[in-house]
């Protein structure tokens, strides 16, 4: 399995196109910099600059909130001057959020840094570019690569985190700071690296009709009311999304606080996660491409509700470790997913796709904020299986009467 997985990593690359390597790259770099380098410790470092339970979940929901009002604006710039453009913006927005999380000395000034990490979402807009350049019957195995190479490049951030963080003193303001200072620079060489690398034009948006705002805010319903199965698929983004916001941001808690995490610990678990997402996701989109979007999900899911409980009941913090094994499957079963959501609509309709699935943002404003009410009131393991429940018993069940696309 490893060898196979290990030898389509070497040799599909060669048939990309420059387009899907530039942002595949580009995205690879964001996502070590910003999530696997400091993801983990945005949260501790906002709490060591004094922030409580209750302001932490508020900076995650206030990040959630400017993401999803500006995906309107994002939705319709893509139609309107092309992906290239949309991501170089998004770009600048991380410079700045790096910049303002390195010079900060109290937690309220990561306000602003927390509502720039996000403002322009870079993953989906990789997806939609995969999703429309690739043919049909390869998608599955192309968004595999991505998530297999970016676990590839994901290996050695949580290490040198940890290394770093211990080297200038532990998990507090004054050893978590050189991290941000380190993806300034990275981000910075994304910024050139798609500026003159991806492609200026863009055949799907160029045949794109031009709307006004307005006219694009209008066009929205028209897509939903159209299109047979976007209401299910609205309700199942809300409640994804609403996971992800409601126990994300309290899991490195967690395992510091209540589990006795130390920071090689933290780093050990996060390489163990970027491992499993480093081998398992090329073999998930070929079983994406030939069984199925649905069934390749009903597989994948339930592998990382184990994830989830032995985080919860880990006795020791090495068992911490396990847990992101198991954990690390929830890439694999995201690709399934997020192909056939893409899918729904016509490439054209994408950017305004991008523009809802954006606004169901709003949904990790509220979780955010639930969580962080829960976590104050003792309700800590409410807060982590809760994720599990929606998944198992809401959304599984709502995907299995939505239909699969043909070839589009």
């Amino acid at each position: 399995m490893i060898k196979s997985a290990v030898k389509n990593l070497t040799e599909f690359p060669k048939r990309l196109n420059r387009r899907i390597k530039t942002i595949i790259v580009s995205t690879g770099l964001l996502n070590w910099s910003q999530q696997q380098l400091t993801g983990q410790y945005n949260q501790l470092y906002a709490r060591s600059l004094g922030a409580n339970s209750f302001e932490v979940g508020l900076l995650n929901g206030l990040s959630y909130a400017t993401s999803s009002l500006a995906s309107l604006i994002v939705g319709w710039l893509i139609e309107q001057k092309g992906y290239k453009r949309v991501v170089l913006l998004g770009v600048i927005c991380s410079i700045t959020s790096a910049a303002l999380f390195a010079s900060a000395f109290k937690w309220w000034v990561l306000i602003p840094a927390f509502m720039l990490m996000n403002i322009i979402r870079i993953m989906p807009i990789t997806d939609i570019i995969i999703v429309t350049y690739t043919p049909f019957k390869q998608r599955g195995l192309v968004m595999g690569f991505s998530r297999s190479f970016w676990g590839i490049l994901n290996l050695s951030a949580p290490l040198f985190a940890a290394w770093m963080v211990t080297i200038f003193g532990g998990i507090k303001a004054q050893g978590i700071r050189p991290l941000y200072y380190v993806q300034l620079i990275l981000i910075l060489f994304v910024f050139f690296l798609v500026a003159f690398r991806y492609p200026s034009r863009e055949p799907f948006t160029e045949k794109m009709k031009k709307l006004s705002i307005y006219e694009f805010i209008r066009s929205l319903k028209e897509l939903i009311v159209r299109n047979k199965s976007a209401k299910k698929w609205v309700m199942l983004r809300y409640i994804s999304f609403f996971s992800m916001g409601v126990s994300m941001p309290f899991i490195p808690i967690w395992m510091v606080e209540e589990k006795g995490a130390t920071p090689y610990i933290l780093g050990l678990r996060s390489t163990a996660y970027t491992i499993v997402s480093m081998i398992a996701p090329i073999l998930a989109g070929k079983l994406t491409d030939k069984l199925g979007r649905k069934k390749a999900y009903y597989i994948l899911s339930p592998i990382t509700y184990i994830g989830v409980i032995i985080l919860i009941l880990a006795p020791k913090p090495e068992y911490l470790i396990l847990s992101g094994i198991f954990s690390g499957f929830q890439v694999t079963s995201f690709i399934p997913f997020i192909t056939m959501f893409w899918e729904s609509v016509s490439a054209e309709e994408r950017g305004k796709w991008y523009a809802i699935e954006g606004l169901l943002t709003s949904s990790m404003i509220m979780s955010g904020i639930v969580g962080g009410i829960m976590w104050q009131l003792g309700l800590m393991v409410q807060v982590l299986i809760l994720p599990v429940l929606l998944g198992a018993l809401v959304m599984i069940p709502l995907l299995s009467t939505i239909p699969e696309v043909d070839e589009n």
